[in-house]
C-alpha cells in the first residue's frame, strides 16, 4: 500500500478497518461492499476526498470485496486525481470527462463501477450498500436504476452490519479526534454564552461560537443550532436567525464543530437575567436526569436501562409525558462521522455499551406535554466514550444553567 499525502490517520488504522468489515462480511455472506456516502468513503479510503460532495452525487466509491487475495478499489472522477493521492489504497480508477454530458447526470461513472465489479468477479455476487439503517445511497434514483440494469445477476443486500459493525466502535485515534472537536466546542460555547448581551441575535451568538471554534482549530464549524425562547424555544435544530436575545429569555446552543471530519454534539442553556421560576424548575429537571444517567454509565450497561434512568426524574415529578426528544423516543445517540449515528439509544433496545463506543446523553422535556403546543425544551447534552480507562466524559464545559 502506498503513503498518502495528507493522511488524518496512519496506515495500519485503515488496514484495521478492512481487515473488521472483512469480517462482518464473511459473517453476513456477503462478497464485497460497495461504499458510496461521502463519510463512509473517508472512514474506508481516507480522506478527506472532497469538500464537494452533496447528498445527491457522489464523487468517489470504494468497492471493498470480502476475499482478502480481492484487493479493494477507489473509483472516482477525473478531475479528482490530485485529492485522491489521499486515499491509502493502491488500486484507482477515474471515469473520463464527458464534455457533452452533465455534471448531474453522469452514467459514466456508474460504468466505471459496473466494469470494476465484472473485473473483480462479483458480477454475480452477492454486493451491499448502503441502504437502511442511517445510511442512504449517495446516487440518484437514475443512477441507482442504471447499476442495477448494468449487473442484473448483483443480488444488492443492505452493508449496515458491516458499516456500524465498523463505525459505532471508535479506534483509540478516533477518540482523539472527537476528543479534540468536544474540548474545542466547550471552549467556543463558553466563549458563546459569556458575551451573551440583550439585544444580541441568534447570528451574532453563532458568529462568535464559530470565530472562536475555528481559532481553537476547527476544520468544520458543523451543525450549529441556536434558538432564543420565546419565541423559538422549542424549534429544536432550528439554524440561527436575527432573533434578538431580550432579557428574561432562555437561549439554547446544541451542536459542535467537526476534527477531521469526526463531530461534537453538546446542549448548554442560557438564562439571560434571571430565570423564571418554570424556567428554574423544568431546566433542574433536565440537569437530574443528565446526573442521573451520568452516575450509572458502565461499560456492560443495557441501553434500555440506561433509558429508563433517564425517564426517572420526569417521572417522579409527575411529567413523563412532557418528555421530548430524549425521552420516550431516545436517550441521546452515538455520535461521529455523523452526528447522528450507530448506537442507537432507544427506551428498549437490549444492545450494551461497549468499548469504543461514543455517544451523546441528551435527556429531553417540554413545557407541555403536545410538543405542538411546547414553548420551550429544557436539556442537557454531553458526550462520553467508554475507554480501557472506563466512562470518559468529552464534553469539560460546565452544564448547569447559566445566567447571562
Amino acid at each position: 500500500m502506498q503513503s498518502m499525502s495528507f493522511a488524518e490517520f496512519p496506515i495500519d488504522e485503515y488496514e484495521k478497518r478492512l481487515s473488521r468489515s472483512r469480517e462482518i462480511m464473511n459473517e453476513n455472506g456477503l462478497d464485497a461492499i460497495l461504499v458510496t456516502g461521502k463519510e463512509c468513503v473517508r472512514y474506508f479510503a481516507g480522506g478527506p476526498l472532497s469538500a464537494l460532495e452533496r447528498d445527491y452525487r457522489s464523487d468517489f466509491f470504494v468497492l471493498l470485496p470480502a476475499a482478502r487475495d480481492n484487493d479493494p478499489v477507489l473509483l472516482g472522477t477525473y478531475a479528482f486525481q490530485g485529492i485522491a493521492r489521499n486515499s491509502w489504497l493502491d488500486d484507482k480508477r477515474f471515469w473520463p470527462f464527458d464534455p457533452s454530458g452533465s455534471m448531474l447526470m453522469r452514467n459514466k461513472k456508474i460504468d466505471l463501477v459496473a466494469d470494476a465489479i465484472r473485473e473483480k468477479k462479483l458480477a454475480d455476487a452477492k454486493i451491499g450498500i448502503e441502504r437502511d439503517s442511517g445510511l442512504r445511497i449517495s446516487l440518484t434514483l437514475t443512477e441507482w436504476e442504471y447499476l442495477q440494469d448494468a449487473l442484473p445477476g448483483v443480488k444488492w443486500q443492505s452493508s449496515s452490519a458491516v458499516v456500524w459493525g465498523c463505525r459505532q466502535y471508535k479506534s483509540p485515534r478516533e477518540i482523539e479526534k472527537l476528543r479534540a472537536a468536544c474540548e474545542i466546542t466547550c471552549a467556543a460555547f463558553e466563549e458563546g454564552m459569556r458575551s451573551m448581551k440583550p439585544g444580541m441575535t441568534e447570528k451574532d451568538v453563532a458568529a462568535v461560537i464559530s470565530k472562536r471554534a475555528f481559532e481553537e482549530g476547527a476544520d468544520e464549524r458543523g451543525f450549529l443550532s441556536l434558538i432564543v425562547g420565546p419565541p423559538r424555544g422549542s424549534w429544536c435544530e432550528a439554524p440561527p436567525a436575527d432573533v434578538p436575545v431580550e432579557r428574561g429569555s432562555l437561549l439554547i446552543m446544541d451542536g459542535g464543530c467537526q476534527v477531521d471530519g469526526y463531530c461534537c454534539d453538546i446542549a448548554r442553556t442560557v438564562s439571560v437575567g434571571p430565570p423564571s421560576k418554570q424556567n428554574q424548575d423544568l431546566f433542574a429537571l433536565a440537569y437530574q436526569a443528565q446526573r442521573d444517567v451520568e452516575g450509572a454509565l458502565e461499560e456492560g450497561a443495557v441501553i434500555g436501562e440506561m433509558h429508563a434512568i433517564g425517564r426517572r426524574a420526569f417521572e417522579d415529578a409527575g411529567l413523563a409525558s412532557h418528555m421530548s426528544s430524549g425521552g420516550y423516543g431516545k436517550l441521546g445517540h452515538g455520535v461521529g462521522l455523523h452526528i447522528h449515528e450507530h448506537p442507537d439509544l432507544c427506551r428498549d433496545s437490549k444492545e450494551r455499551f461497549a468499548k469504543g463506543m461514543v455517544f451523546a446523553i441528551e435527556p429531553t422535556i417540554s413545557d407541555y406535554a403536545d410538543r405542538g403546543e411546547a414553548t420551550q425544551l429544557y436539556v442537557v447534552e454531553n458526550n462520553f466514550a467508554i475507554t480501557d480507562r472506563g466512562v470518559e466524559r468529552l464534553t469539560p464545559l460546565d452544564d448547569q444553567l447559566f445566567i447571562a
